[in-house]
This record gives structure tokens, C-alpha cells and sequence, in this order.
């Protein structure tokens, strides 16, 4: 059974995250495996980035003990991480959904506990991935904004364009409101 908490945010609300990240150990890496560079996560939401956006959209969070397990494409001569059996934590942004239009689907942070095994073994990942989802967590749940159906919640540098109109959070069904409390 999965575990996920879903949010709208903007690079310096991801800056922020990425410093929970690393004090709580994370490593945040490619579907392949390799670790981006503090560059690259510094620019992640860099326009010039969108050629690369399905490489660059969903990420995974991994700590030094996480085992990953690798799944060859050999047509395209590439591998990828299995995420259902691997000690990961998947981390999805924030994106613009529609070209030139201010309107971004939702981004997520998913952490699955265990799998099935080929046997049909129920299989746990490492444990200390459930301590470090719920530190992260906390923080969001802190630190950002929560929608009116309690479902999503905004970072608070993205709050200050939504508030202007310049930011348009969708998650393909509606369009999530958001109230900073008093």
C-alpha cells in the first residue's frame, strides 16, 4: 500500500524541499540511478529544461542503504529503476500543463511500502524510508498551504503567484482552491 501527499510548487518552494531532503540524508536521483547535480536542482524548473521534461519531471529520492533494483530497456539500450521493488520514494514537480498558459498539473511526493514478490511474498522496504517520508512530509504539511478539499497544498512562494493570478493549479479534474489561514 502506497503513501502520497500531492502539491503545487515553483523553484524556490523546491529549493527549500531539496534542504529538508539532503538534512534528513535523501539523495535525489535520476530514473537511472545517477544523482543530479546541486546545478541542475537549482534550475530544475528552468524553462529551457522542457526538452527534457519527462527525464527531469519525475525524479526519485533514495538514501544510502536504498537497494535498487534496475530494469533493462534493451531496445533503447537504457535502464531504469524498478520502483515497485526498490528503496525509493518517488518525487513528482510541479508542471505546466498546457504551452504558454500559466496552468501546472500537480506534483507528488509517493512512497509504496512493500511489493510482491515472484513467489507472492509480501516484501517491506527498507524502514527507515517510512521515517524519512514522514519527516518530509511534515514539513509540507507545516510549511505549506492546504486546499479547501484538504487534498493538495500550495508551497508558499507559489501561493504568492497564485494569489496574483500567474499561477493556475489543476489536477485534471477541477481546480484546487486555496486560503492561507488566519
Amino acid at each position: 500500500m502506497g503513501r502520497q501527499i500531492q502539491f503545487y510548487i515553483i523553484q524556490k518552494d523546491f529549493n527549500e524541499l531539496v534542504k529538508v531532503i539532503k538534512k534528513n540524508n535523501g539523495i535525489i536521483i535520476y530514473s537511472d540511478g545517477y544523482e543530479l547535480s546541486d546545478v541542475l536542482l537549482e534550475n530544475i524548473f528552468d524553462s529551457r529544461l522542457n526538452a527534457f521534461k519527462n527525464k527531469y519531471n519525475c525524479l526519485n529520492i533514495k538514501l544510502d542503504q536504498s537497494r535498487l533494483v534496475f530494469e533493462d530497456e534493451e531496445d533503447i539500450y537504457t535502464r531504469y529503476i524498478l520502483e515497485t521493488k526498490s528503496d525509493i520514494i518517488e518525487l513528482s514537480l510541479s508542471e505546466v500543463q498546457l504551452d504558454n498558459i500559466n496552468i501546472y498539473d500537480v506534483g507528488r511526493l509517493y512512497y509504496n511500502k512493500s511489493y510482491y514478490n515472484e513467489k507472492g511474498e509480501l516484501i517491506y522496504k527498507l524502514k527507515d524510508l517510512n521515517t524519512f517520508y514522514n519527516r518530509v512530509k511534515r514539513y509540507i504539511t507545516k510549511n505549506y498551504i492546504i486546499s479547501e478539499d484538504k487534498g493538495y497544498y500550495i508551497g508558499p512562494h507559489c501561493y504568492e503567484l497564485y494569489l496574483e493570478g500567474k499561477y493556475i493549479p489543476c489536477n485534471g479534474r477541477y481546480r484546487p482552491v486555496f486560503r492561507k489561514k488566519e
